[in-house]
């Protein structure tokens, strides 16, 4: 290769490495300027004076955290982390600093970092080294606006596949000392075995971004409470990169306990392409947490107090569920849902078996939407059903459509037991058993379109608040 080329090659990885685009591309790290830039606030956290190890061995707190705490006294900046093995104690990201790795999306895990394996890790990976079990002391926390985590691994080498270990979040939105955060962001990053993903809830957290994060959380993958401002969710993918085996223990409590994606208070929250794989809930909409002040008193951060979720949920993928959508309490506003896929699977022993429910004396819902949706795979009983709400709590309407039904035996495919509802144009797969049962409870229920090809109707709804016309 000639010189020239050479140098072609070299302008082309210098480029690569840039930092972001456009604005960003001066802030590239490469072997040309590795040295700390205080310049252009792009900090190299292994390059003196903090001088990170990245061995796996050497304890790299120290020099993360200056890192860090001296890009966000800068206003600003980049702490760029080569690639390393980074064992770590709890560290804070400052405001408008970004904690940045190599990766520029997702990457997928490979169990072998062990000196029997002799093989290096690969990439940017930080290591949680010294954390106990039931303390709610989070991994990383995104202390003040703006402030973000990208291109990471982060693992725990203490968690067990046979006996999961309860650590506490890896990544957590705002502190004590701060608890209102904006724009924070976490952005192609791989949770190996966190036990809890990213909490995004404990603190009023707004306008959140949460993008092209892998990995599969053992209790709970994201959870959302205090969200005033339209958070997005974007890229996601739970799947079981670490511990697959059907018989491993880790396996077992996520289908009996987990939750991929928990949602309490979150206005206009918006989610697409979500993926989950064997946990007991896919998607829980529930109501806003209480807190507790100093006297004892319980109290909402909302305004309003006591609210849930509303926004809009497309190309959501929940498979081999125990329940795939749990709708505990939806904001007034309501919740749209489009594109979904729910199997349910007794893979890893699950017994409930339903693709979305809405438990009996719910306090309030509001309209819940479902289009262009499959559901497939081993139900236990039914699989849609909604149980109806509080007396003299105002239903929001469920409204099911475009969805094609099939795996369910015997009883109602969709179960309605009280409140209002409107089915219309939907497939359901020939001679299962009954499409709809309408409980006696119910409020003004339409069903109209629909091809049930010898799934009846088990209707009791009063015949002036019912209309089931053009169906086959």
């Amino acid at each position: 290769m000639s010189e020239r080329d050479m140098s072609k090659r070299r302008d082309f990885i210098s480029g690569s490495l840039a930092l972001g685009g456009g604005a960003l591309a001066s802030m590239a790290i490469t072997s040309a300027d590795a040295s700390t830039s205080l310049s252009n606030n792009c900090i190299n956290v292994t390059e003196a004076p903090y001088s990170a190890v990245g061995d796996g061995v050497a304890n790299d707190t120290v020099a993360f955290q200056s890192a860090l705490d001296d890009a966000g006294s800068l206003g600003g900046g980049i702490v760029f982390v080569p690639t390393g093995y980074y064992l770590l104690d709890a560290i804070e990201v400052p405001r408008n600093v970004t904690l940045r790795g190599v990766f520029e999306m997702p990457p997928n895990w490979k169990a072998s970092f062990t000196t029997a394996e002799n093989e290096l890790p690969q990439g940017t990976t930080l290591v949680a080294s010294s954390y106990t079990e039931g303390v709610d002391e989070a991994f990383i926390s995104l202390a003040h606006h703006n402030a973000t985590v990208k291109g990471l691994i982060i693992y725990y080498p203490g968690q067990s596949k046979t006996n999961p270990v309860n650590y506490s979040y890896t990544i957590r939105g705002g502190t004590p000392q701060n608890q209102s955060c904006d724009n924070l962001s976490v952005i192609d990053v791989l949770l190996v075995n966190s036990f809890k993903g990213i909490d995004f809830g404990k603190y009023r957290i707004g306008r959140h971004l949460i993008q092209r994060v892998y990995g599969r959380p053992i209790s709970v993958g994201i959870y959302i409470d205090n969200c005033q401002d339209t958070g997005r969710i974007e890229d996601v993918h739970f799947w079981p990169f670490w511990a697959a085996e059907p018989s491993s223990g880790v396996n077992g409590y996520i289908a009996n306990n987990g939750v991929a994606l928990w949602l309490r208070k979150s206005d206009w929250q918006i989610v697409n392409n979500f993926f989950c794989f064997g946990y007991k809930i896919g998607v829980k909409f529930d109501k806003e947490a209480e807190k507790t002040n100093g006297s004892g008193q319980t109290y909402y951060l909302g305004a309003l107090g006591g609210q849930g979720t509303n926004g809009q949920f497309t190309n959501l993928n929940i498979d081999a569920a125990n329940i795939g959508i749990e709708a505990d309490y939806i904001a007034t506003q309501g919740v749209t849902l489009s594109n979904v896929n729910i199997a349910c699977s007794s893979f890893y022993g699950a017994t409930t078996r339903i693709a979305i429910t809405q438990p009996q004396n719910a306090q309030y819902r509001g309209p819940f939407t479902i289009t262009n949706g499959n559901f497939w795979g081993d139900f236990a009983t039914n699989i849609i059903s909604f149980a109806g709400t509080n007396p003299g709590v105002e239903p929001g309407p469920l409204r099911v459509s475009n969805c094609h039904f099939n795996g369910w035996t015997g009883v109602a495919a969709i179960s309605l037991v009280s409140g209002r509802a409107s089915i219309q144009g939907n497939y359901f797969k020939d001679l299962r058993g009954k499409s709809v049962y309408i409980g006696s409870g119910c409020d003004r229920v339409i069903i109209m379109g629909n091809h049930f090809v010898g799934n009846p109707v088990e209707n009791y709804g009063s015949p002036n608040l019912t209309i089931i016309a053009n169906n086959l």
